[in-house]
């Protein structure tokens, strides 16, 4: 694992937990934070629950990995916003 990065057995590329990677193909530069790493279900084998710089928590489902550690994803559910206390 280094700049980010899991090379996985089978070659695939997964996230990595505390991790932040720039959403591809976004009008802006926008950045999500690994949460968590989540098994795969029946309609993705990658899920990751991730945060925005703006505090929007989300599971992400199908994400890719590219090679520049950008990521994208199919869809996601359960957003909500998480307030910390400072």
């Amino acid at each position: 694992m280094r700049n980010g990065i899991g090379n996985m057995a089978d070659g695939t590329r997964q996230m990595i937990v505390d991790q932040q990677y720039r959403v591809r193909n976004c009008s802006f530069e926008y950045y999500v934070t690994v949460i968590a790493l989540l098994p795969g279900d029946a309609w993705s084998a990658n899920n990751a629950r991730v945060r925005t710089m703006g505090g929007w928590d989300m599971l992400i489902h199908g994400y890719h990995l590219y090679d520049d550690n950008t990521v994208d994803w199919d869809y996601s559910t359960g957003g909500r916003f998480v307030y910390e206390e400072v």
